[in-house]
């Protein structure tokens, strides 16, 4: 183009003539289109042939592309516009995909509440249907008549009559009512769901605020960490297993109450609960420190029962571990289920010349303490026997109730006694307000362990004791008078006898013995043989 003598050399230089030559106006674009125009133009006007093909080939190869470009521009355009409209519904479709992603995870989570708590009620309803026969009422029995009494009998009840009991009435095992039974009930279940914590109050990082919003902030802080230890037991327990679908595990605590002992009552919201909370106490120790200090301990529960004549002079030491694991392997027991056995009375306080004493041992299981309360246990090569642990009342030696001087009524007995009616009293109360007083074993899910012992016969009182119950001389003729040889003058002067008619019979005291040929007075011996003689002649 440098060595071009025409008028174009520029595209200043191709408007200008392009407009010399009224092919273009001068407002009008130069688009495309336009050029298009300009070289069909002088494709036609010119004569040269070559010149006009190359003309029109090149506005037709320029006509192809510029309806490319515009259809390409239209289809941007359109483009644009479906895209811009579309993203409005892309916002709305992905808001609506992440509401549907938590809605799914929030009935995942309910789904999981739910087969817990079926599971929860799967547990109880097992519980209670085992202890379903216990609160179901027996057939009532029927009345039979008592055998009339006879001296024999009473004879055979007692040998002393201080401690003659009523037995017109047969004992019999006493059924619990269904106040007692749910009460029994409620007890086992509030024992399974509650954890006792002890703690060193001399410890400085120990809780310091007993106060509602101090046990509250401890019990929020407490069910955090037990948050925690259900996640990490959940990834342990998938990774052993290799499953997907598992229930969490759900460890809250819903009550802590403080002690006046420096210990805190955890109550759970399962039994479940209460037992993983135990068992992370065990496995990580580090964690309820941070809450509780270093002093920090789970009390087990104890299962409490007296084990009578035990020998004490051997080589049996209750207070060493060794013996108490030697007690657990020669009755078969679990391993470490006697927490401690102390002697009831201190071993200085034993007589010199006393072989055996009593035995209170502790378990920390109630099938081990039934177990040994119904086979008994060896201690030293000896069978003892074993009976449970209950609540009785406090007697004291100095509580005698006075009575007025001039009455012939005998004293009450001794609070030390068993024989107090006070006493007694004060026991019937105590199994009123504790069933469990009244039962042989530990209350288990096992219906043999709510057997009840027999009624406590209630002894008679003091001046009921001493009154006789029949006579013989109803049964007894009339006895001819012993020869004068055969009677002894009295020692000392007797009243006037009074004669009675023929045919009357004398009165005579209620209860002497000498109505029965046993003199009571020294020389009596003579009238006994005499009456003797007298039955054995009729």
């Amino acid at each position: 183009m440098a060595v071009n003598s025409g008028p174009i050399r520029s595209v200043t230089n191709v408007c200008k003539w392009l407009e010399s030559r009224s092919w273009i106006l001068a407002a009008d674009p130069y688009d495309w289109t336009r050029l298009v125009n300009i070289l069909a133009t002088a494709a036609l006007m010119s004569k040269l042939l070559e010149l006009r093909n190359m003309a029109l080939a090149v506005a037709f190869l320029l006509d192809a592309d510029v309806m490319d470009h515009v259809l390409e521009t239209l289809a941007n355009a359109v483009a644009d516009k479906a895209i811009g409209r579309l993203e409005g519904l892309v916002e709305k479709l992905g808001s609506m995909a992440n509401f549907l992603a938590a809605s799914d995870a929030k009935c995942t989570e309910t789904t999981l509440t739910l087969k817990a708590t079926s599971e929860t009620l799967k547990g109880v309803t097992i519980l209670l249907g085992a202890m379903a026969p216990n609160t179901t009422n027996p057939p009532p029995r029927k009345h039979v008549p008592a055998a009339p009494l006879t001296w024999a009998l009473l004879a055979k009840a007692s040998s002393s009559p201080s401690t003659l009991l009523d037995i017109t009435k047969a004992p019999a095992m006493h059924d619990l009512s269904h106040e007692e039974v749910s009460k029994i009930q409620q007890c086992v279940l509030h024992d399974t769901c509650t954890v006792l914590i002890e703690f060193d109050p001399n410890d400085t990082e120990a809780p310091s605020d007993f106060m509602a919003t101090g046990s509250s902030k401890l019990r929020n802080d407490l069910n955090k960490i037990l948050k925690r230890l259900d996640e990490r037991d959940m990834a342990l327990r998938k990774g052993e297993d290799g499953e997907t679908e598992m229930v969490a595990p759900r460890t809250h605590v819903i009550g802590l109450k403080n002690l006046s002992r420096s210990a805190y009552l955890a109550e759970f919201d399962t039994a479940d609960s209460a037992s993983r909370f135990r068992r992370y106490a065990t496995t990580n120790w580090i964690f309820f420190t941070a809450i509780f200090g270093d002093g920090v301990s789970i009390v087990d529960k104890t299962y409490s029962i007296i084990a009578r004549f035990v020998p004490c002079l051997g080589s049996f030491d209750p207070g060493n571990t060794d013996c108490l694991h030697t007690i657990e392997l020669e009755n078969s027991l679990k391993s470490d289920t006697i927490t401690s056995a102390p002697w009831l009375k201190q071993p200085d306080q034993h007589s010199s010349k006393q072989s055996v004493a009593s035995l209170k041992i502790s378990c920390n299981d109630a099938n081990t303490a039934n177990a040994l309360i119904e086979k008994h246990i060896f201690i030293g090569g000896h069978l003892v026997p074993i009976c449970k642990d209950i609540c009785e009342p406090i007697r004291r030696r100095d509580a005698v109730l006075t009575v007025p001087a001039r009455t012939t009524q005998q004293p009450p007995a001794l609070c030390s006694d068993r024989g107090c009616p006070e006493f007694a009293r004060q026991c019937a109360e105590l199994d009123t307000c504790f069933p469990k007083n009244r039962m042989l074993y530990f209350p288990t899910d096992k219906p043999l362990t709510w057997t009840t012992a027999p009624l406590k016969l209630t002894p008679k009182p003091p001046s009921e004791l001493t009154r006789p119950l029949a006579t013989l001389q109803d049964f007894m003729p009339s006895l001819p008078p012993a020869p004068p040889s055969q009677q002894k003058q009295p020692l000392h002067p007797q009243p006037p006898t009074q004669h009675t008619p023929a045919g009357s019979r004398a009165p005579s005291r209620m209860g002497n013995l000498d109505s029965f040929g046993f003199t009571s007075q020294p020389g009596g011996q003579n009238n006994k043989q005499s009456i003797l003689l007298s039955l054995s002649s009729t």
